[in-house]
Formats: structure tokens, C-alpha cells, sequence
């Protein structure tokens, strides 16, 4: 896919200058900006194993961050409703587990 996007002359100085302390190109600097902000394809543990370090980071990363809004709507629940955060103990509840 070609895309052309005009930018102000200070962003594509900006833009520019961020690639090249980065050594690529405006193009491939773009391409990677790009390819970290927009949503990752799901993935299933053996693609995930499969990729290089960084690259699963990455996916790992933007999985996290999708996930904090969900987490954070759970813990606000009473702890009998919760599903994502019931075998957790982040907020500090003892989850009925007596204590000897």
C-alpha cells in the first residue's frame, strides 16, 4: 500500500530528524511507528514462541496495555463478580483464603 500524507514543514523536520538519530529512513521510521501503534493481530502461543525476542515483547507489551482498562473495570467490581482479577490478591483482599 502507498499512502502520501502532507505534513507541515516542522513535523516532517521533526519526523526526519527522529529517523535518522534512529538511522533508517523517514519511510521505514513511519512504517515502524506504525506497525507498534496499531492493534496487533491476535496471535496464538506457537506464532508467539516463533517470533524474535523483541518482536514478542512488543506483541506481549500492546496485549498488556489493551488489557489495563479491562483489569482496572475489575477490580472495581465487587470480588464475587469479578473474572479477571479473582485469583489475584493486587488490591490487597484476602479472597475468603482463612488465614491460620
Amino acid at each position: 500500500m502507498t499512502l502520501t500524507i502532507e505534513l507541515a514543514p516542522e513535523l516532517e523536520a521533526q519526523l526526519r530528524e527522529a529517523a535518522r538519530q534512529r538511522e533508517l529512513d523517514a519511510v521505514e521510521y513511519v512504517r515502524q511507528l506504525l506497525e507498534r501503534e496499531l492493534p496487533s493481530p491476535m496471535l496464538t502461543a506457537r506464532q508467539l514462541l516463533a517470533l524474535p525476542p523483541e518482536q514478542r515483547a512488543a506483541h506481549l507489551a500492546a496485549a498488556a496495555q489493551d488489557a489495563a482498562p479491562l483489569y482496572t473495570q475489575d477490580l472495581d467490581l465487587p470480588e464475587a463478580q469479578r473474572e479477571l482479577t479473582a485469583l489475584t490478591a493486587l488490591d490487597g483482599q484476602t479472597f475468603g483464603i482463612k488465614q491460620a
